[in-house]
């Protein structure tokens, strides 16, 4: 109700009701950003002492690494680790927290603490086995409301309606790129909706949701080029080179039948985050601001952002206020779907959009073929 009552500039009931679900301490930002983005994987390795071409051995005692494809896991991470017969130094079905070494291969720590502070567990021996780690990325501490796909069955072209998957995220892909075995992470999409320079240098340097948020498609090329790992790519018709990297398709999907219609990454429809900013603009335009509650609720995003409280709100109030309020909220919310609303609802969407026009691009056109179906009682939309 608290985004209903923003919308409707109910600003009180909206500071009260967002209020209610920061107190319910049912949710929590999560701690890396980055973190939030990527799909639920499981990571398979095994230990063999006497390893053969077919059976290569996964972990190294010597430096107690675990070696796993395509890796996207942060330092401090948490990861459930799964054996029938567990490695000597960790039990099955408990939690750990990686330490990322390289590109492919992670360290696990005990405790959070420790995997920052660098501490890994001692591997001492095991004997041949599987082992799994489980990462989830999906369905986090700050899911607040998120819609589920999947890519184990679907549709097509065909037929749309039969789609299980998030049909945009294929469309929001890297058009013909190709990467080695080695390179991790994505695949393939048409290169649509695809974000601008402007969007890019919105960001301070410094905020680690820039390169979460956008891919710069010629940096990562050259990174990979440095460890000699070759990646290609074509380029769409409003090629950019940047992309919307929170909804990229990821590698490990199965994609059935269509790779290009059923990725399984969930859509972010409310994060914790939104939360806290939504209650943060709803305090300070309410009948009596709170420029004090807004700016805490603020702060606690832009600490999350930059890792520290150096780039904290401190003093500011009323429209001032106000709009850095907005302005966080896109750099928070780049590329999941909300800009567009933010703008018409506060009015600015003709100051951002080239060719809007107030009382009517607010809404779609209503289709011919709905009217005629109502029997022609519907109205269209104004201006069409």
């Amino acid at each position: 109700m608290g985004k209903i009552y923003l919308y409707q500039n109910k600003f009180d009931e909206a500071a009260d009701a967002l209020d209610s679900v920061i107190t319910s301490n049912n949710y929590s930002l999560v701690e890396n950003f980055a973190d939030l983005f990527e799909n639920d994987t499981t990571f398979d390795f095994q230990y063999n002492p006497t390893p053969t071409n077919d059976s290569p051995n996964n972990v190294d005692f010597d430096t107690d690494t675990i070696e796993i494809e395509d890796h996207i896991l942060l330092t401090g991470k948490p990861v459930l680790y799964q054996s029938a017969a567990p490695l000597e130094g960790l039990i099955s079905e408990t939690t750990y927290y990686a330490i990322a070494v390289d590109y492919n291969h992670i360290q696990l720590a005990a405790s959070h603490q420790d995997a920052i502070d660098n501490k890994p567990i001692d591997l001492t021996s095991g004997v041949a086995s599987a082992h799994a780690l489980y990462a989830q990325f999906e369905n986090s501490q700050e899911s607040v409301f998120e819609v589920q796909y999947s890519d184990l069955e679907g549709g097509s072209f065909g037929c749309f309606a039969c789609v299980e998957g998030n049909i945009a995220v294929g469309f929001s892909g890297i058009r013909k790129y190709v990467g080695s075995p080695f390179s991790p992470r994505f695949e393939s999409g048409y290169s649509f909706n695809v974000p601008t320079q402007e969007s890019y240098d919105s960001y301070n340097e410094l905020d680690t949701r820039r390169d979460t948020s956008i891919l710069d498609i010629e940096k990562w090329v050259a990174d990979w080029a440095a460890l000699g790992i070759t990646i290609s790519y074509g380029k769409g018709y409003e090629h950019t080179g940047f992309f919307n990297r929170k909804y990229l398709p990821r590698k490990r999907d199965a994609n059935i039948p269509d790779p290009n219609l059923t990725n399984p990454n969930n859509y972010r429809a409310i994060r914790y985050a939104d939360v806290l900013l939504m209650a943060a603009e709803a305090h300070n335009k309410k009948s009596n601001p709170d420029p004090v509650t807004a700016r805490y609720y603020l702060n606690q995003v832009r600490e999350r952002a930059f890792g520290n409280s150096e780039f904290n709100v401190t003093s500011l109030s009323g429209e001032a206020l106000n709009q850095t309020i907005f302005n966080e909220r896109r750099l928070e919310l780049m590329g999941e779907g909300h800009r567009f609303f933010d703008l018409v609802r506060t009015g600015q969407a003709k100051n951002f959009i080239p060719g809007f026009q107030e009382g009517k691009h607010e809404l779609f056109p209503i289709p011919v073929v709905e009217i005629e179906l109502s029997g022609n009682n519907w109205e269209q939309n104004p201006g069409y």
